[in-house]
């Protein structure tokens, strides 16, 4: 073969093997975007069944709340800083303190939670907060029937079967609770109907 013989074949080759790099390089581009698209497919399926998994109990449990409404921090002492002025018969801070062994700032949030869920009034200047009776919400009688109807109760299903919000219905557990009708509770968990209470005696009489 001849120089220039020699020279075209590899310019020949040189080209073949240009256009067989920038086939690969649009195959494997080509390959990326599959592969994303299909992962974004994958995404966008997993958002529609999480989003069709959101059953109607728990999109209803965020009827009228505002952002005052919800116990973010639900405070595991709650059930006990509640008894503990049921006890003493008044509302005091520093005897929250004291029984529980927590600093100022927490037992003020929890007297806080407690106005909140209608168990004390608010403050009112100088005047020291009273104790309210739960029992005297208009639809007591019905918290305390639905549960006896379901065996157990929660925050949500108060606020869905009664139509309130959910500082009115946290209440109205807090008042269960007091009354002996159901367990201590824990935060927005189903709370059991206690097996040795007699429900309709707490039911209020007309």
């Amino acid at each position: 073969m001849t120089v220039t013989q020699i020279t075209l074949f590899l310019i020949f080759a040189l080209l073949v093997y240009l256009l067989y790099e920038v086939w690969r390089l649009e195959s494997t581009s080509r390959e990326l975007q599959e592969k994303n698209e299909e992962k974004i497919s994958d995404l966008n399926r997993t958002v529609q069944i999480l989003t069709s998994r959101l059953n109607p109990t728990t999109e209803e449990q965020f009827i009228d709340q505002t952002e005052d409404d919800l116990d973010v921090n639900f405070d595991p002492l709650y059930s006990k800083a509640v008894i503990a002025i049921m006890q003493a018969g008044k509302v005091s801070t520093s005897l929250l303190q004291r029984k529980l062994d927590i600093g100022y700032a927490r037992a003020s949030k929890l007297v806080d939670m407690m106005e909140k869920r209608g168990i004390v009034s608010p403050v009112d200047g100088a005047k020291p907060r009273e104790i309210l009776n739960p029992k005297t919400d208009p639809v007591y009688d019905d918290a305390v029937r639905l549960a006896q109807e379901f065996g157990k109760v929660s925050t949500p299903l108060l606020q869905r079967k009664l139509s309130i919000g959910y500082a009115r219905a946290a209440g109205l557990i807090d008042a269960l609770e007091i009354a002996g009708i159901i367990d201590p509770a824990d935060g927005d968990k189903p709370v059991k109907v206690l097996k040795n209470s007699n429900v309709q005696k707490n039911i209020s009489q007309p």
